[in-house]
């Protein structure tokens, strides 16, 4: 190299040589020594390369004698930066040679995120569910439940304060709050008027405890609501309080049957006759009219009559059942209409009975009757049921019925009496005869054949063994009767 002033880099230490030449030409030389000393190589420690805003970021620098670092014009070997913005930071480490080394350390902060939470419901009641929701970064953590995600459900069970961690994704972190309050549900209680009833009673049901309530299967509302179920049924009652929270209760009515009430006894009875009822199906009765408490009543009703019994089994269940007697209309009094011996009832009836002096004539209940002997003649005349007309007006001695003459005569002594008499008879004609002794009801307590009877005839008969009574004595031969009463 020529010239006065030259610029080297030698890589190690060198001895350079100088020859200089005048203008004569005459040259002469000289030395000099460049001692090349090795430059320091400066190494830094970040202890995080990308740091979130507000962190610290420590800077360890190794590999000179002394440092200096900007920005701040730093010294230290290991400095600490609290940087608001992406900064690159510069060290020079130098040897006491005055040899030095540059390093620049660039150092990114991340900004922080803006976390927010949301809530689905700031007031819920017990039981309930809410749904939180965070917002502004890449994942989310929330306390005190130790879940993460967005959104998440939770059932509280007391007033809660939820704190969210959301995290971007430079693993910048910042919090939100939200919180909760948890309303106690309502202590709901349904209760019945009876959880037993009869068929065809109505129940009232009353709820407490809420604000408002709700009953189903009736689907009605109100503290108190009726209903006449026809089944057994569980009724359900929701009720809310003031804060919208629910609960709810129940109760269930069971429906008995009524007891199935009857009346036995006639239909139909003659005036002036009595009637006996008689209600079953139940265990206690109320009867009208009369007021008996009997399941049995005998009543003399003067006029057709609609009885009605109320009958009560053991759980209080009744019913009511009614029984109509009619009065019946008995046949009219009968006129008797007099064909010489032969008596005919004008009215006609089912049945008949005739009387003899108040007697009834055993077996004559046609609606004639021949008279066979003087005296008093009446007759009843009886419908289906019974029920009779009265007796007829007298018809006393019809005529036609042939006597015996006046020196006949049959008597009994004495009459009345004991069932001990005499029987004396007297004709004029002699002739076979047959003497009958018969009671009301017509039948034959005595019979004696006379054969060739004239005369006087005297027989004590004895007839205690048949008890009291009216009976009759015919004297018959081929031609003529006589029939007497003897009491």
């Amino acid at each position: 190299m020529s010239g006065a002033t030259i610029t080297v880099s030698p890589l190690s230490t060198t001895t350079y040589t100088v020859v200089g030449t005048n203008g004569n030409g005459c040259t002469n030389s000289a030395t000099q020594m460049i001692v090349v000393s090795p430059s320091p190589t400066v190494v830094v420690t970040a202890s995080n390369s990308s740091i979130c805003y507000g962190d610290s970021v420590t800077l360890v620098v190794s590999g000179a004698s002394v440092y200096n670092w900007m920005p701040g014009n730093l010294s230290n070997a290991t400095v600490t930066y609290v940087p608001a913005t992406s900064t690159t930071y510069t060290v020079i480490g130098t040897y006491p040679s005055g040899c030095s080394d540059t390093l620049l350390v660039p150092i990114t902060v991340n900004i922080i995120p803006t976390v927010t939470a949301s809530i689905s419901a700031d007031s819920v009641c017990f039981g309930n569910s809410i749904t939180l929701t965070g917002f502004g970064a890449a994942t989310y953590s929330w306390q005190p439940i130790n879940m993460s995600g967005s959104p998440i459900t939770d059932f509280p069970i007391s007033s809660t304060t939820y704190t969210v961690t959301g995290l971007s994704a430079a693993g910048c972190s910042n919090t939100s709050t939200v919180s909760v309050f948890v309303n106690s549900i309502p202590l709901v209680n349904a209760v019945a008027s009876s959880n037993l009833i009869c068929l065809g009673a109505s129940v009232n049901l009353n709820g407490t405890g809420a604000a408002s309530y709700l009953w189903q299967p009736i689907n009605l509302s109100g503290p108190t609501v009726s209903d006449a179920p026809t089944t057994t049924v569980t009724y359900t009652v929701t009720g809310t309080d003031l804060n919208g929270c629910i609960n709810i209760d129940s109760t269930t009515v069971t429906v008995v049957f009524q007891p199935t009430v009857s009346i036995a006894g006639l239909n139909i009875i003659c005036p002036g006759n009595s009637v006996s009822l008689t209600a079953s199906g139940a265990t206690s009765y109320a009867w009208l009219p009369g007021g008996q408490t009997t399941a049995t009543i005998i009543d003399s009703p003067i006029t057709s009559t609609t009885y009605s019994v109320t009958g009560t089994d053991s759980l209080g269940c009744f019913s009511l059942a009614t029984h109509t007697v009619v009065i019946d209309i008995p046949p009219a009094t009968p006129i008797v209409i007099v064909n010489g011996n032969v008596l005919t009832s004008n009215v006609i009836g089912a049945n008949y009975q005739w009387f003899l002096n108040g007697v009834p004539i055993p077996l004559s209940t046609g609606q004639s009757c021949t008279a066979t002997v003087l005296g008093t003649y009446t007759v009843e005349v009886y419908d289906s049921l019974g029920c009779g007309s009265g007796q007829s007006a007298a018809v006393v001695d019809p005529t036609g019925i042939a006597q015996l003459n006046d020196f006949d005569f049959m008597r009994v002594i004495p009459n009345p009496n004991d069932g001990h008499f005499m029987l004396s008879i007297h004709t004029t004609k002699t002739d076979n005869y047959i003497l009958e002794i018969q009671n009301m009801l017509g039948q034959i307590v005595y019979r004696e054949i006379l054969n060739n009877l004239g005369g006087n005839y005297n027989h004590e008969i004895n007839l205690t063994n048949y008890g009291v009574g009216v009976y009759t004595i015919r004297l018959i031969n081929s031609e003529k009767e006589q029939i007497i009463k003897s009491v």
